[in-house]
């Protein structure tokens, strides 16, 4: 419980430092479609998955390096299983990244984001688990494809995510 508090406060921190620089720099809003594939033993009780987020974009200053804040929603179908002569069929499970961290641009557009926080599971076994996810993506004219690797510190809960966002400047 202490680690979503701390979290929740850390983003909670960066949004009001940032507000006060937002008009200043190219602050971008950018909602997001992915395509989620489940990896190891996700693999085993899930389908495949799409997901919407937002993202928001701080930049800080002309470094390079940008904060992040996503949240959206991930749905994954469920899978049936068949092991000799049973079978299972495991139900569709949601969940919601809350998630913060960095991106730094290497040249002009190609990008490494790297995020952590918490990821809520809302059915077949709800609760909260620590997410790291680091991705890469190519920012042009707004258009941002990316691949990014999604782990969640619970059962089943590793996958890539392949998706792109549009920016939009605030």
């Amino acid at each position: 419980m202490k680690l979503h508090r701390l979290i929740l406060f850390l983003g909670g921190f960066l949004l009001i430092v940032n507000t006060s620089q937002a008009q200043k720099f190219k602050t971008t809003l950018a909602p997001e479609a992915d395509f989620n594939i489940p990896i190891g033993s996700s693999n085993n009780a899930l389908g495949v998955g799409f997901g919407f987020d937002g993202q928001v974009q701080f930049p800080i200053k002309k470094s390079g390096f940008s904060i992040l804040a996503r949240t959206g929603v991930d749905i994954f179908t469920g899978k049936t299983t068949n092991i000799g002569f049973f079978s299972y069929t495991s139900n569709t499970q949601v969940s919601i990244p809350i998630l913060f961290g960095g991106r730094y641009y290497f040249v002009d557009g190609l990008h490494s984001d790297l995020e952590l926080g918490l990821r809520l599971r809302l059915v077949n076994g709800a609760g909260a688990a620590f997410n790291l996810a680091p991705s890469i993506g190519y920012l042009t004219h707004g258009f941002d494809p990316f691949i990014r690797f999604s782990s969640s510190f619970l059962p089943g809960g590793s996958f890539f995510d392949f998706g792109a966002r549009y920016q939009f400047k605030l």
